[in-house]
């Protein structure tokens, strides 16, 4: 049977299944992902600050610890919001942050890195399903971000947020790996 829900539903669905995830599940999503990102041996990885009152992974301590590891770490800083841009900024957790209107912390300062540079993607996402199509607030800023980049684009999320079929639009661009607490996947193919 074919699952007819709209974008719309399926962020409802996901809001609420991420409210409900136990803590330990996304400690082990985050384990499994600070010993699978270091053996890529990514050299610039793009991360994301979470997003306040969404129940969004908490990644900031991962990335900490990738920056501790030698690797050069990149979050976004929104440049337009009404077409959608954003810029990539060099992140430490020791930098000042601002909060952006959507509630999201973005770094005060920060040198500007292009897109281009980026190895790996940590993706923001309320929702996957099992070919990678990724389901995010529905704003398209990542989509227009990661348009024609090589870098590896990989999802932290729980198991409960893993779907076999998402409606998908032609702009929708897929993530490459998922990471779950049972594990790492390429996108389940």
């Amino acid at each position: 049977m074919i699952d007819a829900r709209t974008k719309r539903e399926w962020r409802t669905e996901f809001l609420r299944r991420r409210a409900e995830t136990d803590p330990s599940v996304i400690r082990a999503i985050l384990s499994h992902a600070k010993a699978w990102i270091p053996a890529q041996r990514p050299v610039c990885v793009h991360g994301y600050l979470a997003k306040r009152d969404t129940h969004e992974i908490e990644t900031r301590d991962l990335l900490a610890y990738l920056v501790s590891s030698g690797m050069d770490v990149v979050v976004p800083r929104i440049l337009d919001v009404v077409t959608g841009t954003m810029e990539l900024v060099n992140w430490h957790p020791d930098m000042p942050h601002q909060l952006n209107r959507f509630g999201i912390e973005e770094p005060m300062g920060g040198t500007v890195v292009s897109r281009l540079d980026v190895d790996l993607w940590i993706v923001p996402l309320l929702g996957v399903d099992k070919a990678g199509n990724r389901l995010g607030y529905g704003a398209g800023f990542y989509d227009r971000m990661l348009k024609d980049t090589a870098g590896v684009k990989i999802g932290l999320i729980p198991e409960s947020c893993v779907v076999t079929t998402l409606p998908v639009e032609p702009y929708d661009v897929p993530i490459d790996v998922i990471i779950t607490e049972n594990g790492v996947f390429n996108s389940y193919l």
